[in-house]
């Protein structure tokens, strides 16, 4: 299987659902990142209040939308419009956080 292939559209489309269930792996990863931040910084003193709350729900978004993708399931993809605008959020609240740190 090299790629995409015009003349087989079987090979593209089994190509896409590896594609979107790799992604879904990915979207675990950054759950489980998030999640780690958020219990981690409950008995230190990293992230604010308001940071962790969003960390968790960006954890709780991102899993739903990873078993979306997992599952190939379009009925989870308000899930990943809604974890984006949180991990574009978090993301830079980390970093200011350890900015804060240093």
């Amino acid at each position: 299987m090299s790629g995409a292939d015009p003349a087989s559209p079987g090979r593209t489309g089994a190509l896409f659902e590896v594609v979107q269930r790799v992604d879904g792996v990915k979207m675990f990863a950054l759950a489980a990142l998030a999640a780690a931040a958020c219990a981690t910084s409950r008995h230190g003193s990293l992230l604010r209040r308001w940071e962790a709350v969003t960390g968790w729900a960006l954890a709780a978004t991102i899993t739903a939308s990873g078993i979306g993708y997992l599952l190939l399931s379009t009925a989870l993809t308000p899930t990943a419009f809604a974890s984006l605008p949180l991990l574009l959020v978090w993301i830079a609240a980390l970093g200011a956080a350890l900015g804060r740190r240093s």
